[in-house]
């Protein structure tokens, strides 16, 4: 098929295999919480590392499920451009890392001992 119908493919596996992880992920936590107290203690010590398993499992897909999105996108908007001859706008994932290299050229400036144009204010997350 054409490279749009390949990248939702690849997006909806994805998408699928997260789902899956996190519905083992939320089966085992479930799972601890009808333990009683002295069981949990000894169920959690030995799932431990099965946790952090699925956790580092569901980390990589979402990862991965951003780019198949990124992809998608890239393949709808060449899609629109083609038929249409119009361009689309940039996606909030391109203009939100435009911000951030933006926020880090300011916080280089401040390491230079000048300040920023605009200071942070204590709620905003850090770089």
């Amino acid at each position: 098929g054409d490279p749009a119908t390949q990248a939702v493919k690849a997006l909806g596996s994805c998408c699928q295999d997260s789902d899956n992880v996190l519905d083992k992920i939320n089966a085992l936590h479930d799972k601890l919480s009808k333990c009683g107290a002295v069981d949990r203690e000894v169920e959690v010590e030995r799932q431990c590392q099965k946790l952090r398993t699925m956790y580092q499992r569901a980390k990589h897909l979402a990862e991965a499920e951003l780019e198949a999105c990124k992809k998608s996108l890239v393949q709808v908007d060449d899609l629109i451009y083609r038929k249409t001859g119009e361009a689309m706008p940039p996606t909030a994932v391109a203009i939100q890392q435009g911000t951030k290299r933006k926020r880090e050229s300011f916080d280089h400036l401040g390491d230079l001992g000048l300040a920023a144009p605009m200071p942070m204010t204590p709620a905003a997350p850090s770089p």
